[in-house]
């Protein structure tokens, strides 16, 4: 399927009210500043309502409404900012609200190569390369003593006492309820296999 990008007027562009998750606006607005808006909103076509990208909605709204002048990446049209948006028709609204779950979650599943983010880090610590505004990173001196921490642990491992080392590969099960869960996590560990309870 293609996708195409429209842009909507800011005030007419509808968030999910249930849309669970929170944001820090402040950290994204100076996402913004620094890189622009880079990341299209997606809209549910058949409700017109978001699914992906409350957070940019929020804080594009913050800086509108105190006169901030617009990131790079948002028109403007006389007093109107245009925003960039995919609109998708998702199946029903349960799928579009199990998108919105997954779109937030995703990025959380799955980890860093320690040892590439330890050298990408370095490098541009080098080049005076600004790892905290916009970024996320609050604290960089904590950042980079866990970073180097792990990296060492990883090579440790990997080349000292290589017996040790496994390749590990992960399936993630998601369970309806509560109680599947712990049903899952009995009868997969009585196979013998090694089980980890996410909430």
């Amino acid at each position: 399927m293609e996708h195409s990008i429209n842009y909507q007027i800011l005030e007419q562009i509808k968030p999910n009210e249930n849309n669970p998750k929170e944001h820090d606006i402040e950290e994204i607005i100076r996402s913004f500043k620094r890189f622009g808006f880079t990341n299209p909103l997606i809209v549910d076509s058949n409700t017109g309502k978001l699914v992906a990208g409350h957070g940019r909605l929020e804080a594009l709204k913050y800086l509108k409404a105190r006169e901030q002048q617009a990131p790079d990446g948002i028109k403007e049209n006389n007093n109107d900012w245009l925003v960039p948006t995919i609109e998708r028709a998702f199946l029903n609204e349960n799928e579009a609200m199990a998108y919105i779950i997954a779109d937030n979650k995703l990025t959380e599943v799955g980890d860093w190569n320690n040892e590439k983010l330890s050298d990408m880090v370095n490098e541009l610590l080098a080049n005076d390369v600004n790892l905290t505004d916009g970024i996320g990173i609050y604290n960089l001196n904590d950042f980079i003593d866990e970073l180097n921490q792990l990296e060492t642990t990883a090579k440790d491992t990997a080349e000292t006492n290589p017996e040790a080392y496994e390749a590990q590969y992960l399936v993630v099960v998601v369970a309806q309820n509560e109680k599947e869960q712990e049903n899952l996590f009995v009868e997969l560990t009585e196979r013998g296999h090694e089980c980890r309870i996410l909430n």
